[in-house]
């Protein structure tokens, strides 16, 4: 939540985003329309497909708990999906073969195709845990506290016989076709873990707040 605000609070001032234009869905709210469920999420990312025009351009943010899971279309080298996990993520499906309400990356690639060919450029944030190609280091200057967005596939209560060893050092997935006129920025490899921590560093810690710090850094 204090990464969405972050975020908020940039766009706003200095970018001068008006208020309207801007949409959260952070912690845990009373109104259910607020929070960050997987039903809410995919239901404004839906919604922006509708309303987007030829030169708008969208900014997508995802700030929180990433994971891996089964590849059930084949599309990668190391038989892992990585995915995304709402405020509502349950639990592993046998029979589905399938964590429920997780958002798996091929899920997300469409959502955001939707939105660059309704005219618009996106640019997407995902600040998660095996997220894509970039690992952010942490200043060595201090001993820092961090600790990771990560929720392991047997958190989810997959089964560890159903996944192959992690593959390290390399990122597959959607080809360039896929991903063209769609920008994107990840915290993490998709074998690796994003860190979060208490930033500004220097601050008298009961100043800090918790961030991750590829959204703190982007700010």
């Amino acid at each position: 939540a204090n990464d969405v605000e972050l975020m908020r609070a940039v766009l706003q001032d200095p970018l001068g985003v008006p208020e309207q234009n801007i949409h959260v869905l952070a912690g845990w709210p009373e109104e259910e329309q607020r929070r960050p469920t997987y039903e809410n999420i995919v239901r404004h990312l839906d919604r922006l497909a509708g309303a987007v025009v030829q030169g708008d351009h969208v900014i997508f943010l995802f700030a929180g708990h990433g994971s891996q899971t089964l590849d059930l279309d084949d599309d990668e080298r190391d038989k892992r999906d990585e995915c995304m996990l709402p405020a509502d993520t349950g639990q592993w499906d046998a029979a589905t073969q399938r964590v429920k309400n997780v958002i798996c990356d091929d899920e997300m690639r469409l959502k955001l195709a939707a939105l660059r060919d309704a005219g618009a450029s996106v640019l997407a944030i995902f600040d998660c845990c095996h997220s894509g190609t970039i690992l952010r280091g942490v200043p060595g200057e201090e001993v820092i506290e961090t600790r990771s967005r990560k929720l392991s596939p047997e958190h989810l209560g997959i089964p560890e016989e159903s996944l192959l060893p992690p593959m390290r050092g390399v990122d597959v997935g959607a080809g360039p076709s896929a991903s063209r006129g769609i920008a994107a920025i990840y915290a993490a490899r998709s074998e690796e873990t994003a860190p979060e921590l208490r930033l500004p560093h220097g601050w008298a810690r009961l100043t800090r707040r918790q961030y991750g710090l590829c959204t703190y850094s982007i700010a």
